[in-house]
Formats: C-alpha cells, structure tokens, sequence
C-alpha cells in the first residue's frame, strides 16, 4: 500500500498525522530572517529541508529540520499535522552559535510577522514554498464540510 494511502485511511479514522511523516511533497522554502535587538536586520533565503545555512555574516547558523503542512499541538505537546494539505504550514528549525545548538524553533506561514519564542534573538518566518511544484504565496482557504 503506498504511504498516502495508509495516510488517507489513518485520516479518514480521525488520527491525527504525525509530524514527522510529512514533508515528501514540499521543496524551495522561503524564509524571513529578523532579529530583536538589530530590528533593521532582515535576510531571506530560499533553503530546502535538511539544508544547513548561515545567517547574516554571524557565527549564527541554521537547518530546517522538517515541514509540517498543518501544523498543531497535542495536549502533551508532541506536533502532529493535522491533515496532508498545507493548510497550517509550519517550519521546525536547529538554530546554531558557533556549531553548537543553541535555539530550537518554528516558523509559521502567513500571518506576515516572524515568530519569536521569549528568549530568542532570531525570529523566522515562512514566507513561500513549492508544494508539488506550485510555489504556495499565501495561505489557501479552508474547504467548508459539505452539508
């Protein structure tokens, strides 16, 4: 059985997707580098999944660890996708100082501001990304359930 099949069952029985299943359709991330003390400071970069980069000309350096299309939060705060259609893309990235880790964060698309956890300095935000080779821009309107 091929794996968005077993998908699309484990969907259709109400289980939430796991994060870390996801990811195969997605590639050209783009993303938007700020950060809180130097507010002028912006980079954006086009990356793909797995991909190391270095922010700026700082000893800052970054992965993006995984694409999550629909991103949400169990109780117990495990990150599952809530469906295989980028509804709620999110970006879970290793950020480095020096080669040695020093942030874990996520990057949200859409809401045109960079996420920035209380005790970070560079915050990231999803700008695009091509999804089966369309380069998504904007978030796509939820689907009403047919009555």
């Amino acid at each position: 059985m091929q794996f968005s099949r077993i998908v699309a069952v484990i969907l259709m029985l109400g289980v939430l997707v796991p994060a870390t299943l996801q990811a195969a359709e997605v590639a050209e991330i783009t993303i938007r580098i700020k950060h809180r003390i130097f507010i002028s400071f912006e980079e954006v970069l086009v990356i793909e999944i797995g991909e190391e980069f270095q922010i700026a000309d700082d000893e800052y350096s970054a992965t993006v660890l995984q694409f999550v299309p629909d991103f949400a939060i169990k109780e117990d705060g495990t990150v599952v996708s809530r469906s295989e259609e980028p509804r709620n893309p999110a970006i879970e990235i290793d950020v480095l100082k020096d080669g040695e880790p020093e942030d874990h964060v996520w990057a949200f698309f859409g809401d045109g501001a960079p996420h920035y956890r209380r005790d970070s300095m560079i915050a990231f935000e999803l700008v695009s990304f091509k999804w089966d080779d369309v380069v998504i821009t904007e978030r796509q309107p939820e689907e009403k359930d047919a009555e």
